[in-house]
């Protein structure tokens, strides 16, 4: 039996202003990084910044300090991993319509990622998009809807996704799995309302 999930999450809220008290321990934070035995650019420490963000990590010097300079390694080394896998790749822009909250932003990405390349760099996308199956074309539930004139640029789908795109809730002709995707400057996704969860 078919389970439906309406996915109605907004991240509106998450680009509100930094508070000064926040604001003042990133401060001190990188002037942690940037000093004594670390010695990191402002460029590492900002990447460092973003990730306890993006973790919802406290974005203070106790984090780091709990962390200890083994875990604070592994996390540069983590870092300059993913930058050394983009290096030559073009950053397009993503447009993500959400019709049912009157809501789009956009996502920066690479050339040729998919939509859950997207769910795993970026935190609103699994607000929305769930990718049950982990990509391998066994569920419906990273469905999603392309612009016609983006849809008509993709590769065609195959039958293997055809034939999970017949189990998707709202579908329509310019429907796709996220995860066959393959991105392009200025594509737009728009996310459908509901959900058919098969797969869980």
């Amino acid at each position: 039996m078919f389970k439906s999930i309406t996915h109605r999450f907004s991240r509106r809220t998450f680009a509100t202003k930094l508070s000064d008290a926040a604001t003042k321990k990133i401060a001190k934070l990188k002037i942690y990084l940037s000093t004594g035995k670390h010695q990191y650019d402002q460029d590492m420490c900002n990447q460092i910044v973003l990730t306890f963000q993006k973790s919802g990590l406290p974005v203070t010097v106790s984090t780091a300090r709990s962390m200890g300079d083994e875990g604070i390694k592994a996390l540069v080394e983590s870092i300059q991993a993913q930058k050394k896998s983009t290096v030559g790749r073009k950053e397009i822009t993503v447009n993500i319509n959400v019709p049912h909250e009157r809501h789009t932003f956009q996502i920066s990405a690479y050339e040729n990622d998919t939509v859950q390349d997207l769910a795993e760099s970026d935190e609103m996308i699994p607000n929305y998009l769930a990718f049950a199956c982990g990509g391998h074309m066994a569920c419906s539930t990273c469905h999603c809807i392309v612009d016609e004139l983006s849809f008509a640029q993709l590769d065609p789908a195959t039958d293997a996704e055809e034939d999970m795109l017949d189990l998707a809730a709202d579908l329509r002709e310019t429907s796709r799995l996220g995860c066959q995707i393959k991105l392009f400057d200025g594509i737009e996704i728009m996310i459908p309302e509901d959900v058919y969860d098969h797969f869980t």
